[in-house]
């Protein structure tokens, strides 16, 4: 009897066979006996044998480094993320400082007095003062700079750091950065994950972060002997509160201990090979290029002329062949043994090859194609807008995950260096927006919120006076519309006295002369 030509099979698909450390087959999912679906050594889909059809190729920080020095598109896929997230800058707001978009309600005046419009900001002199004094520390030790190399560090080699130059006059790095001690913020040091080595880690499980590097070994890439000679830096260690940390991608806690320790893996792994098969589909197009039209010329007895007159007389007849092409423009053969001719190399459907190619390594990079290529979409009323908005959206997480708590700790740390205590003084940060709309696209919406503004002043939802706060209160034009209610209250206990609408008749008083009354 035949056996089932289809069948299920449920098992383990992780384990071991018996043997310590050997993975066991899959034992699971459908087969067929008859076409050999399924089944190990038939199946051509399940060749391999170790239970692990998948292998990472893993891009180390060597040949990271060759990509981005070497290739155009691994150098955009590590850039442009960074360079897009710190494009348009970002704004710190430092102090008891009230926003744009808040005024302060209006006193109460006399009846005769015309009341007063609701008040403008009333931001203090000091609050200004100090954001503007903590923007131009930033601004002098780079940090724009500094956390661009850093994220493209990150993206490149799996992780980057930055030295913070905090003065606490300690000369011991080990030593947790004291807030209460730091005099000036003086400079950022970029650094490699090759250059900083976990050496201790915090490893209590009921203390924050259980599991991260709590001490890194400076080992920077210098050159030359060093101007002071009593300081080894192959030696110094430092505390982790005296680095701002940037980590490559990371699957798992255990990735921390397999490669670099404490880093995770450069952007260039997942798309190696996508970046691979793209770049050699454009050189096989050079390599077709260069053969599109492939001369072949028929000579009747060829084998006989070498054979009896060697190959220096068939050299001397190509040469003289080739000569009176060169002189006449023409190709002069023998029109009964001999035929010339071109055989073009067919190109169907390669282009559409290479777009295929070109879009799976921008999936595989998560960026649109617009922006990893530079080409303009393709079809009618493409603009590739939506897709950008999308990217805009992912660099916009990147922005408040990586970059926003790098630049407050900076801010802290410049605080404490003014005197101020950072756990009291109110502080953010704000990033600008990364879509930058064209002045037609600013006026029409200029225009629609004035349509709208229109009504709400028609059907008295808002005064004119919270209408012009509310858009032009501020630094910056605002589509939200505020209504100050206690403003409001106090408005309306300014009233005039009421009016009686029908006073009582006041009595005629009629003078008599004479005694002659009336």
């Amino acid at each position: 009897m035949a056996k089932n030509s289809g069948r299920f099979q449920a098992g383990n698909k992780a384990g071991t066979n018996g043997r310590a450390g050997k993975p066991a087959k899959r034992a699971d999912g459908w087969q067929n006996d008859i076409t050999g679906f399924g089944i190990q050594g038939r199946d051509k889909t399940m060749g391999s044998s170790s239970g692990v059809p998948f292998v990472v190729d893993v891009v180390v920080a060597e040949a990271a480094l060759t990509f981005w020095r070497g290739d155009s598109i691994a150098a955009r896929i590590i850039e442009l993320i960074p360079n897009e997230a710190i494009r348009q800058g970002w704004e710190l707001t430092i102090g008891e400082q009230k926003t744009p978009d808040t005024y302060t309600p209006p006193k109460e005046e006399p009846l005769q007095a015309p009341p007063k419009l609701p008040g403008q900001r009333t931001d203090t002199g000091d609050g200004n003062d100090l954001q503007q004094s903590i923007n131009k520390n930033l601004d002098a030790i780079g940090t724009l700079a500094a956390l661009r190399l850093a994220l493209c560090y990150k993206r490149a080699y799996g992780g980057g750091a930055i030295l913070i130059g905090a003065n606490d006059y300690t000369t011991d790095l080990r030593e947790p950065l004291d807030l209460s001690l730091v005099k000036s913020l003086d400079w950022l040091t970029v650094l490699e994950p090759r250059e900083l080595i976990p050496r201790y880690w915090y490893n209590n499980p009921r203390a924050p972060k259980f599991g991260e590097p709590a001490i890194y070994q400076l080992m920077p890439f210098v050159s030359g002997s060093p101007i002071d000679g009593d300081y080894h830096m192959e030696t110094t260690e430092i505390h982790e509160s005296r680095l701002l940390i940037f980590n490559g991608a990371r699957v798992s806690r255990l990735q921390a201990a397999s490669g670099i320790a404490g880093w995770g893996d450069s952007v260039l792994t997942r798309v190696i090979n996508s970046l691979q098969q793209y770049r050699t589909s454009l050189k096989s197009a050079a390599v077709l290029l260069s053969d599109f039209s492939q001369a072949v010329m028929k000579i009747k007895g060829l084998a006989d002329l070498v054979a009896q007159d060697g190959q220096q007389a068939f050299l001397q007849k190509l040469v003289s062949i080739d000569m009176s092409r060169s002189v006449i423009r023409a190709m002069v053969v023998d029109a009964d043994g001999e035929d010339f001719e071109r055989k073009s190399t067919p190109m169907t459907g390669f282009a559409e090859t290479v777009d295929r190619l070109a879009t799976a390594l921008a999936a595989d990079a998560d960026m649109p194609l617009t922006l990893l290529f530079g080409m303009s979409p393709a079809g009618m009323n493409a603009t590739g807008a939506s897709d950008i908005r999308f990217f805009y959206d992912r660099v916009s997480s990147v922005q408040e995950l990586e970059i926003a708590p790098a630049i407050l700790r900076l801010v802290e740390i410049a605080l404490a260096a003014q005197g101020e205590d950072p756990d009291t003084t109110p502080h953010a940060v704000r990033f600008k927006s990364l879509w930058q709309p064209t002045e037609l696209e600013i006026a029409q919406s200029h225009l629609a919120q004035a349509s709208a503004d229109a009504i709400y002043l028609t059907n008295q939802v808002v005064s004119p006076e919270e209408m012009a706060v509310s858009r032009f209160g501020g630094p910056r034009y605002s589509y939200d519309t505020r209504c100050d209610f206690d403003a409001r209250a106090s408005m309306q206990a300014i009233v005039p006295p009421t009016v009686d609408a029908k006073p009582e008749p006041t009595p005629i008083i009629q003078v008599i002369e004479n005694g002659d009354m009336p």
